[in-house]
């Protein structure tokens, strides 16, 4: 009986082959005396049959009378193949140091450090086999592996900064039949340092007036923001106001938001500010309050098109009366509808207002609650571009006053890497049982320049 020719395991082509060599070697070893050379090769039919613990116990036989190389490589490789990585990197490294020039040993071991999740072991056992005199082929293998390992730490830094940079100018304004006027311009710049992690400032002119004075506040933030999920996003803002005439004032923002477009939105933000700015009241324009808002805010559209919004916000106002102290207030509205077309969607709106005391600076009603019904039409709902105009239609009890109000949202994706969004508002409602009447727009481009 003669032994099967050397090499039987590199012209195995298929799985149904390997097995057919399996036989082969063990009609052969039931019947002779093998030796190292003959387990290591029946080790590498059963590697190439799948045959993984039988592999592993034929490479245990050749290694049994002494080392041998080419068979403890392959029993390494199949300790990789069973991802059982500790002994795998182990075994690669005791490789590597008797035969420390063997390409395909320091390739494996960069293997199993990536197998192990160490990246950065891996990353650094390719960059040194790309120094060594490879030919076209080991260069391309070595270069494919490292496109696959995850970018991370201080790599991550430099192999994607920066990830993107953009740029948001924004302007706004907001004016009411009691002589309040408002108005905010200026910009945010993003530096995206990877794909988790942007830096930013912004800088925003505010101009707050009345029928009598005015007075502009300067606001200079740096920011923070994580993406570390898709579609979850983390952002901090701090920094100060300048306001003409009178002492800075510390100026912060914080919000977390979660979004799958056109069917789940969930958000929180915190804004601390001046008065003037979050109030939108005549009477604050020289007195200095700081006041804070604290809000919830989300949407929900169900498969059937029925759809739920809702959102809560907290405030608290640093007035510090004599009498109550600081004042605290909090708004709420619900809304529920659903499309009754696909482009018209409309239902109920509950909205209640209510404030510790009721000040003489700002509107601060108590126990205030209206009842409306909206509507949404969708004039243009793609994805590069989406119009809506809508309305409500509404009534105060307590002031038996009719609440109208029209708005219009726009987003327009210019180019690629060039967006406009704007909304415009406008309508009456009652304040202290009097009539209110006032209009708002809002317009910002985003421009990524990468």
């Amino acid at each position: 009986f003669h032994a099967p020719p050397q090499g039987r395991f590199c012209v195995c082509h298929t799985w149904q082959a390997c097995d057919v060599a399996c036989e082969l070697y063990e009609d052969y070893l039931s019947q002779a005396e093998p030796n190292a050379l003959i387990y290591k090769e029946y080790g590498d039919v059963l590697f190439c049959a799948q045959e993984y613990e039988q592999a592993l116990r034929a490479y245990d036989d050749a290694l049994a009378d002494g080392y041998y190389f080419d068979a403890a490589l392959q029993r390494a490789k199949v300790l990789y193949t069973l991802r059982d990585s500790v002994k795998a990197v182990e075994a690669f490294q005791e490789l590597v140091r008797d035969e420390p020039d063997n390409f395909e040993a320091n390739l494996y071991l960069g293997d199993s450090y990536a197998q192990l999740g160490e990246s950065d072991s891996a990353r650094n056992k390719y960059e040194e086999l790309l120094t060594w005199d490879l030919d076209s082929i080991e260069v391309e293998m070595v270069e494919l592996r490292q496109s696959w390992l995850p970018v991370t730490g201080l790599s991550a830094i430099f192999a994607t900064f920066p990830n993107y940079i953009g740029f948001a100018p924004s302007v706004s304004a907001y004016s009411d039949n009691i002589g309040f006027r408002y108005l905010n311009y200026g910009g945010r710049l993003e530096l995206g340092v990877n794909t988790y992690l942007s830096l930013g400032t912004s800088f925003y002119r505010a101009h707050v007036g009345s029928t009598n004075a005015d007075i502009t506040f300067t606001t200079f933030k740096g920011h923070i923001f994580l993406s570390l999920l898709q579609n979850l996003r983390f952002g901090v803002g701090i920094g100060s106001t300048n306001i003409g005439g009178f002492t800075n004032r510390e100026a912060l923002d914080a919000s977390v938001s979660y979004e799958k477009p056109d069917v789940f939105r969930l958000s929180a933000t915190y804004t601390a500010a001046d008065a003037a700015i979050l109030l939108y009241s005549p009477d604050l324009i020289f007195s200095r309050f700081g006041a804070s808002i604290l809000r919830f805010d989300g949407k929900y559209v169900h498969p059937s098109k029925f759809m739920i919004s809702s959102y809560f916000q907290y405030l608290r106002i640093g007035e510090a009366d004599p009498d109550f102290g600081d004042n605290q207030g909090n708004d709420f509205q619900l809304r529920l509808g659903r499309f009754f077309w696909e482009d018209l969607a409309a239902g109920y709106e509950y909205f209640y207002q209510n404030y510790r005391y009721d000040s003489d600076f700002y509107y601060s009603p108590i126990d205030f609650n209206s009842h409306s019904i909206w509507a949404d039409w969708y004039l243009e709902n793609q994805k590069d571009l989406r119009l809506i105009i809508g309305g409500k239609l509404g009534y105060v009890p307590e002031s038996d006053f009719v609440i109208l109000q029209a708005n219009g949202e726009l987003f327009y994706r210019i180019l690629e890497n060039l967006q406009l969004s704007g909304n415009v508002a406008g309508g009456s409602t009652s304040r202290d049982n009097t009539s209110y009447r006032f209009v708002s727009f809002a317009l910002s481009f985003y421009w990524n320049f990468l």
